[in-house]
């Protein structure tokens, strides 16, 4: 999985707000922790999404890599990832992810416009 596609998956985990939480990685559907692997798990934390996505397609290293842009976001607000997921909430979350998307989908048009460039040369 690149980078994008792994923030889209951890995105989508999250995407309703039923499916979100704040003070654990995860929960089951009455709102009892619960390892983001348990099966019953029905709703994540930003960093709980990333690994059940980790988890799911075996791939620690993206999940590392993505995990450095979220932390430099929250760290832009003077906070951890977990702390900005547990007091900013759900909207906030989501409007993270889309940022770093979005300047995920920006890299890979540059990329792909020097990639252009360097053929014609």
């Amino acid at each position: 999985m690149n980078k994008i596609e792994f923030l889209n998956a951890a995105r989508l985990l999250i995407e309703k707000p039923e499916n979100f939480t704040t003070g654990d990685w995860a929960r089951d559907v009455e709102g009892n922790s619960v390892d983001v692997e348990d099966p019953t798990a029905t709703c994540f934390c930003t960093l709980g999404a990333m690994r059940k996505i980790a988890v799911s397609k075996e791939d620690w290293h993206t999940k590392c890599e993505v995990e450095t842009y979220l932390y430099n976001y929250a760290n832009a607000y003077g906070m951890t990832t977990a702390a900005f997921n547990d007091i900013n909430g759900h909207k906030a979350v989501l409007n993270m992810f889309d940022a770093i998307l979005d300047k995920f989908n920006k890299e890979e048009t540059l990329l792909k416009e020097m990639s252009i460039y360097e053929k014609r040369s």
